[in-house]
């Protein structure tokens, strides 16, 4: 690993999880990235969660719509998500 790539998620306070083979530059090398990304992606996601999810995330759009969801702004949200991370970490340590 790159001491370059660990010093960043160090300093981002992130967990390297997986090391994504070189796949050269430019955009033959973006192209080979996005079908690795997107093979990774559909073994995590099988297609019936994705369609469970597509149906839920339309039902939580479609009960904002009718008032019957509150909504924060996006620094609200990430404040509040922030927040419960630090205290699951505090209940987890």
């Amino acid at each position: 690993m790159s001491r370059r790539i660990t010093k960043l998620a160090e300093a981002l306070g992130a967990t390297i999880v997986a090391k994504v083979q070189r796949t050269g530059g430019g955009a033959f090398g973006a192209a080979r990235l996005s079908q690795i990304v997107a093979g990774l992606q559909a073994e995590l996601t099988p297609p019936a969660l994705a369609a469970e999810w597509a149906a839920e995330v339309n039902r939580r759009i479609n009960a904002y719509d009718r008032g019957e969801t509150p909504a924060d702004d996006a620094a609200t949200a990430i404040a509040k998500m922030r927040r419960e991370f630090t205290e699951r970490q505090a209940k987890d340590n």
